[in-house]
């Protein structure tokens, strides 16, 4: 798990990772903001230690320099068990 600095939200989230450190593709990235704890997904690994993200949250509050946490796991969605249709 590495610690980057967020930066570039416009069109998507843009992250920067020391050497070593760059998360895996489709991995969670958790970034705080003034409105909470936002969470990314890595989308494409770019040049110089740059990661191209997906928000999956509005990054209204979000500061460019905020750290980013790569959770070192692929994003996670609650399931709940389906039932059956009542007819």
């Amino acid at each position: 798990m590495g610690k980057g600095k967020s930066y570039r939200y416009r069109h998507g989230g843009g992250c920067k990772f020391p050497p070593g450190e760059l998360p895996a593709l489709y991995n969670a990235i958790e970034v705080n903001s003034s409105s909470g704890k936002i969470t990314l997904e890595v989308e494409s690994h770019l040049p110089n230690e740059w990661v191209r993200c997906v928000s999956l949250s509005p990054t209204e509050g979000l500061e460019r320099g905020a750290e980013a946490l790569d959770t070192g796991a692929a994003v996670k969605v609650p399931v709940v068990k389906r039932r059956s249709p009542a007819f």
